[in-house]
């Protein structure tokens, strides 16, 4: 979706200053093409943050090809600067959505599934918290959840 969005884009006189892609790459097929029309459509000097999930659970909507670590997505800056880089949510942020997902698992109806789901993040969301401590290791890029990395384009 996002290689069409950005094609129709046609960069005249003032090109975007900044770009953020959320859920880059587990939802594109074609990322080099996505980063070539990112690279087109922002203006030199120009930011672009890229986010995606690492440890994540599955998802049949839209579409789930694949997950990057912090080192595949600076792979694909090619030429653009890496200005800064790390993780969004951490070890306990994974526990939780894989716990979530077991429970939902467990649930023969849907009703009950997105329940459960609602419930179970409600309950379990302060423990996230912990994950401002364990961020602060290198370890913590093990099973973190979803990572990021800001690029500029010289």
């Amino acid at each position: 979706m996002l290689p069409q969005m950005l094609s129709s884009y046609r960069s005249g006189p003032t090109p975007f200053n900044g770009l953020s892609v959320m859920r880059f790459s587990n939802t594109s097929v074609t990322r080099c093409q996505v980063m070539r029309e990112i690279r087109r459509v922002v203006a030199p000097g120009g930011y672009v943050h890229l986010v995606t999930p690492f440890c994540h659970p599955f998802h049949e909507y839209p579409m789930d090809f694949r997950r990057f670590t912090i080192d595949g997505l600076k792979a694909l800056a090619d030429d653009l600067e890496v200005v800064a880089d790390g993780w969004r949510t951490g070890p306990i942020a994974t526990l939780l959505v894989i716990v979530i997902e077991y429970v939902k698992l467990m649930l023969p109806f849907r009703v009950w599934r997105g329940l459960s789901h609602v419930v179970c993040g409600w309950l379990l969301f302060p423990l996230r918290y912990i994950d401002l401590l364990l961020l602060r290791t290198s370890r913590a890029r093990r099973i973190g959840n979803v990572c990021y990395v800001w690029l500029r384009k010289a």
